[in-house]
Order: C-alpha cells, then structure tokens, then sequence
C-alpha cells in the first residue's frame, strides 16, 4: 500500500479502537526546514488541545493490514493517554514579566525557513536565525512542548526582539548550560571501559539537555571559554540543530574538506527536519570573532 492508503486505513482503524468520544483526522504540519509531516490527532468536545501523533516513520510500502491494525492499536492507546481536560491557550500566559522565565531560543538554518522567518521574532547569525519558543512545563506535553513565539505574541506582550533575546540568552545560559565533551570521552563511554587514552582532537558542545543545543554557538563570551579549554582556534561544524563539532585549527585539514564531510552527514544520517546547515564556521580567539568560512 501506498503512503496515503496507509494513513486512510490508519484513521480508520484508530477510530474504531479508540471509540466515538473522539474523532480522528488527519494533520498536516509544517516542522523545521519546511519538513511536512503528517500526524493523527484526536479531537474531543470540550478542550481545544488535542494530542496529535506524526505516523511517516511508521510506513512501510511492504507492510501488510495486520501491521497497520496493530500500529492503530498502539496509538489509540497513546492518543488516549494523552488526553488533555480543558483548554490550554496562549492568553493564558498573561504578561511577559510572568512568561519570560520559560522563553528560550534555537538556531535554524535561514534560507530553509525562509517563509516562516516572516512570522516570527528573528535575529540573523551569518547564515542562521535565532528564533524563540516557549518552553511548556506541564505534565500533559511530557515535559517537552514547546511553542514558537511568533509576531503576534510579541505584540501582545509589547516588547522587542532585543527584550526575547536578552531572556533568552539568560535563561539559556542559566537553564540549559552550555557542556563540552571531547570526543575520546564520548567513544570510551560507549565502549563502558577506556579504550583511548590518546586525545582525539574532536569535541561535542551542545547544552546539557542534548535538546536545541547547537544554541550554545551564541552564548555570551562562551566561545572565548572553550578556545581557553582546547588553547587553539577551532573549526565549528553544525553536526544538528541539538549539537556542534569543534576540532581545532592544526593546519592539518580544509575547510572545503570539511565542508564535504559536513555535507555528507546532512544528506545521509542527519533527518532533515534537524539539519543546521551545510556550512562550516571558525572561532578565533584572539579577534574572540565567529567567522562563517564556508
């Protein structure tokens, strides 16, 4: 069967799982880097929230019905446990002086999200926008929703882009702390003993949440922390929109190599929806200046 034969037949039978208190339908949306996916939400009277599941890494073209009966079964139960009573509005975070402690920012690739860029709050970084969201603590979104604050909301708040990145960078900095690891520490932890005890000239820097990581790029003066830790200027490659690859300037590899090496990556194990960009960018140290080389 075909992708949308998939997702008629899914409906179909997560309807019928879940029962008539709710309706199921089919949600399109668009996700970073203009990714489309497509979701089943489960609509019921009385709130205006509605869980919703993405299904695309669920298809398979070889798939037979009892596949697709026993995926609909799964999610009828997940669509159900993820019920939410009442309404859940963005009104309801009243005024910025009570919502700023939960905003935050991440790194998007600018030309991808070109259209997007237009709705929302935005600075650019060479070839990267810094954009805002709302962090949603609250047990019904798992401790992960997030909400992207768009130009409305800035209106109605009535501050400035400077006012979201100045939050944001604070609570960033304070929240979701910037950690360095080199990348023999990484290997020796996957292996659970120590297998290199010579330094691999390779570090990974993201937050210590592992989530939106690569934001740490703009940390206020951090760039200058971690040229102080590995005492030489340094490549920075955007491995995801969650972390970055340091290597540091040896005079022993290109930028264009390394352009090659970070394109390859995207194309083939990076999912689209979390590639930063095919780019290569220097920190040096003594100019404390980010270059976009490449």
């Amino acid at each position: 069967m075909n992708f949308e034969q998939f997702v008629k037949n899914l409906i179909c039978k997560v309807q019928l799982f879940i029962g008539n208190e709710y309706e199921i339908v089919e949600r399109k949306v668009i996700k970073n880097n203009g990714v489309e996916l497509t979701g089943l939400m489960a609509k019921k009277d009385g709130t205006n929230v509605f869980p919703t599941i993405y299904v695309d890494s669920m298809y398979d073209s070889k798939m037979s019905h009892e596949d697709v009966e026993y995926i609909a079964m799964k999610l009828a139960r997940n669509l159900k446990n993820a019920e939410v009573e009442g309404d859940f509005k963005i009104d309801t975070f009243g005024e910025f002086e009570q919502v700023n402690v939960n905003i935050f920012f991440k790194l998007i690739n600018a030309k991808r999200n070109g259209d997007l860029l237009q709705e929302i709050p935005h600075r650019r970084i060479h070839d990267l926008a810094v954009v805002y969201f709302y962090l949603v603590e609250d047990e019904r979104f798992d401790g992960k929703g997030t909400i992207l604050v768009r130009n409305e909301m800035m209106e109605r708040w009535n501050i400035t882009e400077n006012d979201l990145y100045d939050v944001a960078m604070r609570n960033g900095k304070s929240k979701r702390k910037a950690e360095l690891v080199s990348m023999k520490d990484i290997l020796n932890d996957m292996a659970g003993k120590e297998i290199l005890t010579d330094e691999i000239s390779m570090y990974v820097l993201s937050n210590e949440s592992k989530i939106f990581g690569a934001s740490v790029l703009i940390y206020d003066e951090y760039m200058k922390e971690v040229y102080d830790i590995i005492q030489n200027n340094f490549y920075i490659l955007p491995s995801s929109i969650h972390e970055l690859i340091l290597i540091p300037d040896n005079n022993q590899i290109s930028a264009q190599s390394l352009l090659e090496m970070v394109t390859s990556v995207n194309s083939t194990e990076v999912d689209e929806e979390e590639i930063l960009a095919d780019s290569v960018y220097y920190y040096d140290g003594e100019k404390d200046m980010l270059e976009w080389l490449i």
